[in-house]
């Protein structure tokens, strides 16, 4: 059976990753592209390399595309706006922006806006199908996580019962975590050769990292000068056996697809990067601990995903579409 999708948002780096992704598929059809940038335009005069796709059509909530799923694909703010006329249309929805991914209203509104559907709110479903599989099959409405979550979460999630101090994470990540909208502190010359800190302490992933960990953390992102990739390192301020730390990660993981388990083996984003996997490892010396991940910003971090969920909500194998090799150069 081949399903019909729409990407609503399709024209920034995670719609773009969809649409390549989408195209893989074997079970999928995009029906329709939407764009307010690009509206009207041939796909490929905007992108060249896509071809063979239709134009760029405007969205109307209210008349959506009559597809099986729509992935929302826009910014933080939008999509709660959008999902009262989407779900009363049947239409199933992946919504990759935050408006559903936190419970606590008075958090949402704190990071990010005023929610126009707070009702709506415990009617998602968080997407990690690591641990919310098979309410992810049930929904009508799957909240994508975010990319410095989802890494911090699969690292930390398998600890919570054994972990008894601060918890402190260190994480770097590629510019295009930041988007396609041109900004000066993403510009080529702002950011090539250079390395910075940025939103210590407040970054707007960590009440998504505490909702589901259960943990009190520290967070400090930080910018590198590559397109694509994450890297968090998360230290411990204890001393855990190695061996009660690879009990715990088999446990969580040892049916999990894409979660690779390295051990006291460093880790690298090369490891990953362009595939749907996770790289988790760690490392045990002095008293402290210290948990690394790796992942794929744009697809296990947000397109892949996605896609993940998609799988699960339709009915079809959680990994088709999604089993490529990372890249190495």
């Amino acid at each position: 059976m081949t399903y019909r999708v729409a990407v609503v948002g399709a024209t920034g780096y995670t719609g773009l990753e969809l649409i390549r992704l989408l195209r893989q598929h074997p079970n999928v059809q995009i029906d329709t592209l939407c764009s307010s940038t690009y509206q009207g335009q041939p796909v490929a005069s905007v992108f060249p390399h896509l071809k063979g796709l239709q134009n760029f059509l405007p969205f109307d909530p209210d008349n959506p595309p009559l597809v099986d799923l729509l992935f929302l694909a826009v910014h933080h703010g939008q999509s709660h706006a959008y999902m009262p006329s989407l779900l009363k249309k049947g239409i199933k929805v992946i919504d990759l922006s935050a408006d559903f991914r936190l419970k606590d209203l008075a958090q949402y509104e704190e990071f990010y806006t005023p929610h126009r559907s707070p009702s709506l709110i415990e009617k998602a479903v968080y997407g990690l199908p690591e641990f919310y599989k098979s309410d992810i099959q049930k929904t009508q409405l799957c909240a994508n996580p975010g990319c410095y979550a989802t890494s911090v979460i699969l690292g930390l999630k398998p600890l919570a019962s054994v972990i008894k101090g601060p918890v402190v994470v260190d994480a770097k990540s590629g510019v295009s975590g930041a988007g396609r909208i041109p900004k000066e502190s993403t510009s080529f010359c702002e950011v090539s050769g250079s390395f910075s800190a940025y939103a210590t302490g407040h970054h707007r992933h960590l009440p998504e990292m505490q909702q589901e960990t259960g943990l009190s953390l520290f967070f400090s992102p930080h910018l590198l000068p590559m397109n694509r990739g994450i890297l968090s390192s998360i230290y411990l301020n204890e001393d855990i056996d190695p061996k009660v730390l690879e009990s715990c990660f088999k446990k969580a993981y040892q049916d999990q697809p894409f979660i690779d388990l390295y051990g006291q083996q460093p880790i690298s984003t090369k490891y990953v990067t362009g595939s749907n996997k996770v790289a988790l490892g760690w490392q045990c010396f002095n008293g402290k601990t210290v948990i690394f991940v790796a992942l794929d910003n744009l697809i296990k971090g947000a397109s892949g995903q996605a896609i993940q969920n998609m799988n699960l909500m339709l009915g079809l194998p959680e990994t088709m579409g999604l089993t490529q090799d990372a890249f190495w150069i």
